[in-house]
């Protein structure tokens, strides 16, 4: 049987490991993340959009979800994202591409991990 979160998550369409995982995995997984970035991301590109993606469903979680569910959670993920901004730079476009951000309604100011990617010298990603 499903937990009320992992309902929710289910509902805004996660990956079926991502439910099950439930949003400690999520939180867990932004951690980790954001740790890999300050440390100099050594992934490709395709995995830092992946890895990104997964801060946007805790947004979507957040905007669906009563506040209890993710009180538990906030001062981790605010660390996170905190340290985040401070390991990346903002970019001249989504990472995801115009058309992508004008089909999704994505703005820099909601979405603003879409909008960041790790200073250069700490990542050999291209991303603009």
């Amino acid at each position: 049987m499903k937990s009320d979160t992992q309902k929710i998550l289910y509902k805004i369409g996660c990956a079926e490991h991502v439910v099950q995982d439930d949003l400690e995995g999520l939180v867990s997984a932004w951690v980790k993340v954001v740790a890999h970035v300050s440390e100099g991301y050594q992934m490709t590109t395709d995995d830092y959009l992946n890895d990104i993606e997964g801060r946007h469903l805790i947004h979507v979680f957040i905007d669906q979800a009563p506040s209890q569910f993710i009180a538990p959670y906030e001062q981790r993920l605010k660390a996170a994202d905190e340290k985040f901004m401070v390991c990346t730079t903002e970019t001249v476009e989504c990472i995801w591409g115009a058309r992508n951000e004008q089909k999704h309604h994505w703005s820099r100011s909601a979405n603003w991990y879409y909008y960041r990617k790790p200073i250069p010298g700490n990542s050999e990603l291209a991303l603009e």
